[in-house]
């Protein structure tokens, strides 16, 4: 009867062990957005997909200068109630990426990830491209948070 109780609590334990999921990034067919040296994001293109592209070019986390870079975007602005859009351009000859991870919760394995890319207009910062996720209950769910798509189309030569 001992015997019986013990491989009862031992069957008990390892039915509440719980595999850890792939805490790997999406995957990304780059080729869909580089021809040669030049890189098109239309617009739509998901946070991720932007990243994972930079990445593929750009592995470290450096400034990089490009080529005729350019984002298209509708601006929206409201005059007196009355709605305009017009399509904008911002210029842009330097771009990089990077990746900060914190811990959410000190008990456990908790982490936020957030991939971000940045486009830089003479040394300031005119836009940022954020994917982010976390992982939780000790590594045994991961959830999206935040992946959205681009306002506006991104080119650059590289």
């Amino acid at each position: 009867m001992k015997k019986l109780i013990i491989l009862g609590i031992v069957l008990l334990f390892g039915a509440c062990e719980s595999e850890t999921v792939d805490m790997s990034l999406p995957e990304t067919n780059t080729a869909l957005y580089k021809s040669g040296n030049t890189v098109t994001f239309p617009k739509g293109t998901k946070a991720i997909d932007v990243y994972n592209t930079v990445i593929s070019i750009y592995s470290d986390n450096e400034y990089h200068n490009v080529a005729g870079g350019k984002w298209k975007y509708i601006k929206t602005t409201n005059t007196g109630g009355l709605v305009n859009q017009s399509w904008e351009t911002v210029n842009f000859d330097k771009i990089k990426h990077n990746l900060t991870t914190i811990k959410t919760h000190p008990k456990n394995s908790g982490e936020e990830h957030t991939h971000t890319v940045y486009l830089y207009s003479s040394d300031s910062s005119i836009k940022e491209i954020i994917y982010k996720w976390t992982s939780f209950n000790g590594n045994t769910q991961k959830i999206e948070l935040k992946n959205e798509p681009i306002d506006g189309d991104i080119i650059f030569i590289f």
